[in-house]
C-alpha cells in the first residue's frame, strides 16, 4: 500500500476540518508517513504524529467545546475545560497579543507523552515565519511547544515567540499549505487547504473583525495560487468551508458537516493516485 506525506494548512477554527480528513485516512487504512503543518495544521499534525487517532483527538477536543447534541450533564462536566478558553484573553493592551495561547495549548496537550519532535511516532515538520525577515523557518527536532506556539502566533492576535534567537510568528504567512517539503518523496503528497470559500451573501460593508479576517483570507488565497503555479502536490484537497471565521471554534458541527460532504471528492482523488480504498 502506498503511503501519504501530508501537508496541513492554517486557517484557525477551519483547521478542525483536518480531523475529518485524518479520520477518513484512519478509516480507509491509509498510512500517513510524514506530516508538515502550519498554524492550526501544526497543532493537529502534532497530536496525530504523537500516536493519537483522529477519533481520539476529536474526543479530546470535544471536552473543550459545547456541541449541539450535548446533554446538560455533559455540559456541566465540560464546564471547567470550556471556561479555560477565557484564560486565553489578555486585556492588557500593552502586551504584544490580545490572546495568550501558551497556557491553553499547554493544558490541552499536557497529557501527551511527546514533548519533543524526537518522541513522535510520525515525523513532523512545523512551519513558522521569521517576523523580521518574513522567511520560512521549519522545525523538525527539539522541543515541540515553542514551535507549536510560534506556528500559531497570528500577528496582532497571538504574541510572537522568541526561539533559537529569532522572533517567530504564524507559519501560514510564509508557507500556507507546506506541501513543498514533500515534493521529492516517493509517497503520495496530499495537501489539505482549509481556506474559506468567500462568497458574497449580501452587499454589506464588513465590520472591523470581518474585514481583518477577510484580509487574511485574501492573502492566503493568493499565496496558495502562487504555490500551485510553481509546483503541485499529488492531491490537493480543499473542502470549501463557508461561514466560519478563524476564531469560530463554536461552529465545530458545521465544520465537520461541510468537510464530510466534501470527502467523496477526496476519495476520488485518492483512487486516481492509486491509494487502495
Amino acid at each position: 500500500m502506498k503511503e501519504v506525506s501530508l501537508a496541513l494548512g492554517g486557517g484557525g477554527a477551519r483547521g478542525l476540518a483536518h480531523l475529518k480528513v485524518l479520520e477518513f485516512f484512519d478509516r480507509e487504512g491509509i498510512r500517513v508517513s510524514k506530516i508538515s503543518g502550519s498554524s492550526i495544521g501544526a497543532v493537529v499534525g502534532a497530536l496525530y504524529a504523537s500516536g493519537l487517532s483522529a477519533l481520539e483527538i476529536q474526543e479530546k477536543l470535544h471536552q473543550y467545546l459545547i456541541l449541539k447534541n450535548d446533554r446538560k450533564r455533559n455540559i456541566f462536566k465540560k464546564l471547567p475545560n470550556v471556561l479555560s478558553w477565557f484564560s486565553m484573553l489578555n486585556m492588557d493592551l500593552r502586551e504584544p497579543g490580545i490572546i495568550k495561547a501558551d497556557s491553553f495549548l499547554k493544558k490541552f496537550m499536557s497529557d501527551l507523552e511527546s514533548k519533543r519532535f524526537e518522541d513522535l511516532k510520525v515525523p513532523l515538520t512545523i512551519i513558522t515565519t521569521n517576523y523580521w525577515t518574513g522567511e520560512e523557518v521549519a522545525f523538525d527536532s527539539g522541543p515541540l511547544m515553542p514551535a507549536l506556539l510560534a506556528s500559531s502566533a497570528i500577528p496582532g492576535m497571538f504574541p510572537a515567540v522568541e526561539h533559537q534567537g529569532m522572533v517567530l510568528v504564524d507559519g501560514s504567512l510564509s508557507n500556507y499549505v507546506p506541501f513543498s517539503h514533500w515534493l521529492e518523496d516517493e509517497s503520495v503528497t496530499v495537501a489539505v487547504d482549509v481556506a474559506s470559500d468567500r462568497t458574497q451573501v449580501d452587499p454589506h460593508l464588513p465590520k472591523i473583525r470581518e474585514a481583518a479576517e477577510g484580509m487574511f483570507d485574501i492573502v492566503f488565497d493568493r499565496m496558495i495560487q502562487k504555490q500551485m503555479e510553481t509546483a503541485t502536490p499529488d492531491i490537493y484537497f480543499r473542502p470549501g468551508i463557508k461561514g466560519v471565521s478563524i476564531l469560530d471554534f463554536d461552529k465545530i458541527d458545521s465544520i465537520y458537516q461541510q468537510t464530510e460532504h466534501a470527502l467523496p471528492e477526496l476519495r476520488r482523488l485518492c483512487r486516481e493516485k492509486g491509494l487502495e480504498l
